[in-house]
């Protein structure tokens, strides 16, 4: 079997494949590494037709937006809006998630609030790769999801409320856009739940802070009082003050790591808005319009590099 021939084989078992199983398909391709790029073109530009879409989705991922050629492209961004709108999972889910949730479905007004450049469409899938995860460098893409269950979600690392050189700046974007649109959330914690925030704003002032450092046990600069869901988990372990009360008391040393455990950002998005780490099911709720990838202001980015772009 000629090299050309086992490329196409392996294009042809991509047809029909979907979730990770597709995915895997697709990076075991790119593991073949620029050699199979012109080949690749080929199939794009002279068939045959059934392998096209798939020559795609491995081309995109080997050489990213830059790589394509202008018909590709264009036809990348027309396979994205034909998914979007019925991708069954919206979640985003990195190694550091931060999030804001603002109420309502005024996405293209959220993003005119926050000075973000709307860049094209995405799914969901494609925005996990993409985005931003850093909290600290204003060079990334955040996602702007479509409207969920009444609520808009930004997702990138730059808007994490956890304490750091940008809190203060995070929270006072938090307060003006809850007052901009009644109420906003912010949200932050580690893979592993480790560190955990949640800042919560209605109607331009703060209502609740709180955060914390799983590890060390610290609070990060807590405000106003314990939310219903935060009294009823400390209520659940015996804890009759707020959290911030007692992480450095011994004697409720296991109820406090308890009440970590049960109540993180994730739980209190869920309850409050939306836990886009968990995600949601579109089938369990009213989602109006499609993700929209964006800019933060003074970002240089343009474009997905390569081994980025799943569509």
């Amino acid at each position: 079997m000629t090299e050309e021939a086992d490329l196409a084989t392996e294009l042809g078992l991509l047809r029909g494949t979907v979730g990770h199983e597709r995915w895997s398909r697709v990076w075991h391709l790119t593991g073949r590494g620029q050699a199979i790029v012109p080949e690749l073109q080929r199939i794009r530009r002279h068939g045959p037709g059934r392998l096209r879409p798939a020559a795609l989705e491995v081309l995109v991922t080997l050489v990213g937006e830059a790589g394509l050629h202008p018909d590709d492209l264009a036809a990348a961004e027309r396979l994205v809006r034909v998914k979007a709108p019925v991708e069954a999972s919206l979640s985003i889910s990195r190694c550091w998630d931060a999030w804001l949730c603002v109420r309502g479905g005024e996405q293209r007004a959220i993003i005119d609030s926050l000075g973000l450049t709307p860049l094209r469409p995405a799914t969901f899938a494609l925005a996990t790769q993409v985005i931003s995860d850093d909290r600290a460098d204003p060079g990334g893409l955040v996602f702007v999801t479509p409207e969920i269950g009444g609520w808009t979600v930004v997702a990138g690392g730059w808007y994490s409320p956890h304490d750091g050189a940008r809190s203060g700046e995070v929270r006072s974007l938090v307060e003006r856009l809850s007052g901009e649109f009644g109420e906003a959330h912010a949200f932050c914690l580690n893979e592993y739940s480790e560190e955990s925030t949640w800042l919560i704003a209605e109607q331009g002032r703060t209502v609740r802070r709180f955060g914390y450092d799983y590890n060390t046990g610290a609070t990060s600069s807590p405000v106003g009082a314990p939310l219903p869901i935060e009294r009823r988990h400390l209520d659940a372990v015996g804890i009759s003050v707020a959290p911030e009360e007692v992480d450095d008391d011994e004697d409720f040393d296991d109820a406090y790591a308890d009440f970590l455990d049960a109540c993180t950002a994730r739980t209190v998005a869920a309850e409050m808005s939306v836990d886009i780490v968990s995600g949601v099911l579109r089938e369990d709720a009213v989602v109006r319009g499609v993700g929209m990838l964006a800019r933060l202001p003074g970002s240089p980015a343009l474009s997905i590099p390569p081994g980025r772009y799943r569509i």
